[in-house]
């Protein structure tokens, strides 16, 4: 089917219908009806009344084109639609074909009709193209017939949807106040995407199976298997956060032996090693869960490249194989996407061809990284990057290439060598999908192997270019972010595009600057959402409070989902690209439509922090680390109720508290801390890592996060930002 044909009656000044071709790369306009598909989709992974939602999106599309009637037939067999949800208006009654009758509704019963290219109606499925009519009683395109609940048509727009070459169903709308454009088939294009979905879930839930049913018992699967996961990943890393930690610390201490380092060594390497197959195991679970989500900001692809060899160089000199990188000539210096996991998938294909490549009597073994780019005719502003990596190792027989993919699964090489057996290419293949890319295998036993990653990002070089051409010139920005990362991010992207920028990194620094400065215009203003103290829901509402109306953007870590999103003009979820914020900033600047902690006096390293952990090792481990730091003044207590009588008896400068604790858990104790008359910042400190936990964590009142095992430098920033 080519949605981006449609037949016009009347079509300019001629008089017979015309073919005509539109662009539909931006396939909605609306705000209105896209918002409005959003709420619907919602609510159809939900409704057990799924006719009732169907004749709502009629009834809402009709009033946004101005129309009094709607369709959506479904295909019943072969060649017959059945009218699945009808919306008429004659005589200002509403009738409909899936509500009950009332004193100002009634029932339409149901009609069937089949295809036909001379019936105007059904001429959309037997043309597998849209169609307008916008003079009905002139249309030259013979039979008008329709249910004869309806006498007149004065006008009609009829939309196919198709999914591949199978003829789902037929939306239509007629009798238009002022007729229908390609602008109104552009922006139903996102409707018919709704509808489609639907036809195919009733299609599947037919056997008595109702939709909301089918979808909540897979969600308790999914929410099931999550729960496990994010369950065994705690449990693995409480350990292993008291292991690693204290063979750090071992390590730096004095005097050590050099068998004693070597041991420490290796002691180290083993436990990252498990900590990075928890990670896998998590990814893994997140990429088949549907929820991991890829960053997408602008990175130096080479660069990226090259610390991918940085890391298993060495793995390849202890076996005397030779490395070699080659990087196409004007590959684009800055790409917009997820340089961790690019790098990841690098790494993986690298060591992957490095076990098992040897040098032997007959050849030396070598490993050729090659990176190559192409351009994407159909989007100027994407590019293709091709990342190979080529050996000549022991190679792979043709029938197990495709299994080398699959989780946990061995193929046979010869009778004491075999691949496979990980997660690392499995992860790798499916992170290449969610960059709208592949990996490809090329082996041949005894020859070598060449696996392919191709994968499609965004140059950012272009999108530059176009910001030039943008009046921003002068535009003045406030943005508000504790992260010194995203604010030196964002500075960087406008001070590009002429922006006049004023960056703080707490909303009280925000406000301080507007209430006490003469010059206080500004014309938007981006707030993240999760900050430590006044966080950015509350800054935007005192913002507004105090008679701010310019456009306020939030940006959150954690989703959409939360409340205060109605001081925003614009709501989006982090990382957003660039090419996005530009289209928002372009939006609002050209086009324009409770109770804070008080802020409290630097102390530096004296601050009195507490710490709630049940855990014995890794208290001692988290005293370790506080006092090589600086900081000497610690409490202990050993669950959230202590932590909870402690913090209302004694002042406290910050809080540590672990989530999971015997008597009261951390989420429990948050809730009771932050109602106290003076209560310190609260950090959460867990082994859960998943963002649905991070959510949770947050939602409950945290002002930070941090994963164990602990990292040193994270928790000597986090400390610095609340000391």
């Amino acid at each position: 089917m080519k949605i981006d044909t449609i037949e016009i009656y009347p079509y300019k000044k001629y008089d017979k219908p015309r073919l005509k071709k539109i662009d539909i790369s931006n396939i909605c306009h609306s705000s209105e009806i896209l918002e409005f598909i959003q709420e619907q989709y919602v609510k159809l992974y939900k409704t057990d009344s799924p006719q009732e939602l169907i004749t709502e999106t009629l009834k809402k599309i009709a009033s946004i084109l101005k129309c009094e009637d709607a369709f959506l037939a479904i295909n019943e067999d072969e060649n017959r639609f059945n009218y699945y949800s009808m919306v008429m208006s004659i005589g200002g009654m509403s009738m409909t074909s899936s509500s009950e009758s009332s004193e100002n509704n009634v029932v339409i019963p149901k009609h069937t009709f089949t295809i036909s290219s001379d019936n105007l109606l059904s001429r959309p499925l037997a043309k597998k193209r849209g169609v307008i009519s916008n003079d009905m009683s002139k249309d030259p395109r013979k039979s008008n017939k329709i249910p004869n609940v309806h006498p007149i048509l004065k006008n009609y727009l009829g939309f196919p949807i198709f999914k591949d070459n199978t003829c789902l169903g037929l939306m239509g709308f007629a009798n238009s106040e002022k007729g229908f454009s390609t602008k109104d088939y552009k922006n139903l294009i996102t409707v018919s995407y709704f509808f489609r979905n639907f036809i195919e879930l009733l299609n599947y839930g037919s056997e008595g199976i109702s939709i909301s049913q089918e979808l909540k018992a897979k969600q308790q699967l999914v929410s099931l298997k999550d729960s496990f996961i994010a369950s065994m990943s705690h449990e693995m890393r409480t350990p292993l956060n008291g292991m690693i930690g204290m063979a750090r610390l071992l390590h730096d201490s004095q005097p050590l032996t050099v068998k004693q380092l070597e041991y420490i060594r290796v002691l180290m390497e083993c436990g990252v090693q498990l900590v990075e197959l928890v990670n896998d195991i998590l990814d893994f679970s997140k990429i088949t869960s549907g929820n991991l989500k890829l960053n997408n900001y602008p990175f130096n692809l080479e660069s990226t490249i090259n610390s991918a060899i940085d890391i298993v160089k060495q793995r390849a000199e202890d076996k005397g194989l030779e490395l070699k990188v080659e990087i196409q000539k004007g590959i684009p210096e800055y790409l917009n996407g997820d340089s961790r996991r690019i790098k990841q998938i690098v790494i993986n294909l690298l060591c992957n061809a490095i076990k098992f490549t040897d040098n032997t009597e007959d050849k030396k073994g070598k490993i050729i990284l090659r990176v190559n780019y192409s351009n994407i005719i159909e989007d100027s502003f994407k590019r293709k990057i091709i990342i190979t990596v080529e050996d000549n190792g022991i190679g792979i027989k043709k029938e197990d290439q495709t299994k080398i993919f699959s989780v946990f699964t061995k193929v046979g090489v010869n009778k004491n060598t075999s691949q496979g057996a990980g997660l690392g290419l499995a992860i790798s293949r499916e992170l290449s999908k969610l960059m709208d890319g592949d990996i490809t295998l090329e082996s041949e036993l005894d020859v070598g192997s060449i696996f392919k990653l191709e994968i499609i990002l965004e140059d950012e070089s272009i999108l530059n270019k176009q910001a030039e051409n943008t009046d921003f010139l002068g535009k003045k920005i406030i943005i508000v972010d504790d992260s010194e990362d995203n604010r030196i991010y964002l500075l960087n992207i406008f001070i590009k595009w002429g922006l006049n920028v004023t960056i703080f990194s707490t909303a009280k620094e925000c406000l301080n600057y507007l209430d006490n400065t003469k010059n206080d215009k500004f014309d938007l203003a981006i707030l993240d959402i999760y900050m430590p103290g006044m966080n950015g829901i509350d800054l935007a509402q005192a913002l507004r409070e105090r008679g701010y109306s310019q456009p306020l953007i939030g940006l959150s870590s954690i989703g959409e989902s939360i409340q205060g999103r109605e001081w925003f003009d614009e709501f989006e979820t982090k990382p957003i690209s660039k090419s996005h914020l530009f289209n928002i900033m372009l939006k609002q600047l050209l086009n324009p439509s409770k109770v804070s902690i008080k802020g409290k006096t630097k102390k530096g390293k004296n601050i009195r922090i507490i710490l709630a952990e049940d855990d014995y090792y890794n208290q001692i481990l988290f005293k370790e680390m506080l006092e090589s730091l600086g900081y000497f003044n610690l409490k202990i207590v050993n669950n959230g109720k202590e932590c909870v009588d402690l913090i209302s008896k004694e002042y406290f400068d910050l809080c540590f508290i672990d989530i999971k604790m015997p008597i009261m858990n951390g989420i429990e104790a948050v809730k009771i801390i932050k109602k106290m008359p003076r209560y310190p910042p609260v950090i959460a400190v867990s082994a859960s890592v998943l963002e649905t936990d991070k959510s949770l964590y947050y939602s409950s009142g945290m002002d930070g996060y941090i994963p164990k095992p602990i990292d040193k430098d994270k928790l000597e920033q986090i400390l610095k930002s609340f000391s």
